[in-house]
């Protein structure tokens, strides 16, 4: 095959070169008839068009997107189901789901890509023990949103011993987190919300300023010394379980924080092949053969 001019990224964090698809591995099941069949279908049931967007999808090949409202992996039973199908161009399905692999997926799901909030939305961040939950309790009006992952743990049935519990629920605690910053989206302008985050790094609370629209004033850090940090953790009877955890996750906040190295934002590529990661260590290189 002739590559001309083709523009792929060398990669420090993978040492591999990308290209738009790099880090997708398809299920099996979209190379058979059954999958090609359905495809057709759900493209012929909505006239060939974007169901977000209108563009028309005729004569687009394999850019013609048909994407599973519930994910396959999930809810294999409805792999072929019409109503659990819709179709959309390239572009609105890399909004919907990112093309990323399925363990760039659940390390994502820590650093999400969201839409932008309809509403104010006030980001108070700190170490484990800064107070953070205290302060939005204080400050938050009767009506505004607070999306707090220990709360939302705590919903659930989950209380701070998170360490012993299976990846799979804390990713669900992720999960449900990010659900309710995606539906800032469609939040009036008049309403506020409350993200509490750690977010370690001036890096990373700006991404995560960046993700939520969060106005400089309205970007809260808490940030008591250390010593005063460890007595709060040790004073804490909610903690009483976790001390040695918290003080090592305490440790871990301020050796970021002081380095200002917040890691991999978030993995993959988009369509075009660029990182998503706007931090991401990469040098473009252009290829002709």
């Amino acid at each position: 095959m002739h590559i001309s001019a083709l523009f792929v990224v060398g990669c420090n964090t993978c040492v591999q070169l990308h290209t738009p698809q790099f880090h997708m591995k398809p299920d099996k099941f979209y190379g058979t008839a059954e999958w090609q069949k359905a495809r057709k279908q759900a493209l012929h049931d909505y006239d060939w068009k974007c169901t977000n967007c209108g563009q028309s999808l005729v004569g687009l090949g394999r850019a013609a997107h048909v994407h599973h409202r519930k994910e396959l992996a999930r809810a294999p039973a409805l792999r072929s189901e019409p109503l659990n199908l819709k179709p959309l161009c390239s572009s609105c399905h890399n909004q919907v789901e990112p093309r990323t692999s399925n363990a760039t997926q659940r390390m994502n799901r820590a650093r999400p890509i969201l839409p932008k909030p309809g509403c104010r939305v006030m980001l108070v961040c700190g170490p484990a023990g800064s107070g953070k939950s205290t302060y939005v309790e204080a400050n938050k009006g009767p009506d505004d949103t607070v999306i707090d992952f220990d709360a939302i743990a705590k919903e659930m049935g989950f209380g701070r011993e998170r360490g012993s519990l299976a990846y799979n629920h804390v990713g669900l605690v992720l999960e449900e987190r990010n659900s309710r910053m995606r539906a800032l989206a469609r939040a009036p302008s008049t309403h506020t919300a409350w993200v509490v985050l750690l977010a370690p790094s001036a890096a990373l609370r700006a991404w995560w300023c960046g993700q939520l629209n969060v106005a400089p004033k309205d970007m809260v850090l808490l940030k008591p010394d250390r010593d005063e940090l460890e007595r709060r953790i040790k004073a804490d009877p909610t903690r009483a379980k976790v001390i040695d955890l918290h003080l090592t996750l305490a440790k871990q906040w301020f050796e970021k924080e002081n380095t200002n190295n917040p890691g991999v934002l978030t993995e993959g590529c988009d369509e075009n092949g660029n990182p998503l990661d706007p931090l991401h260590p990469w040098a473009s290189s252009k290829v002709s053969g």
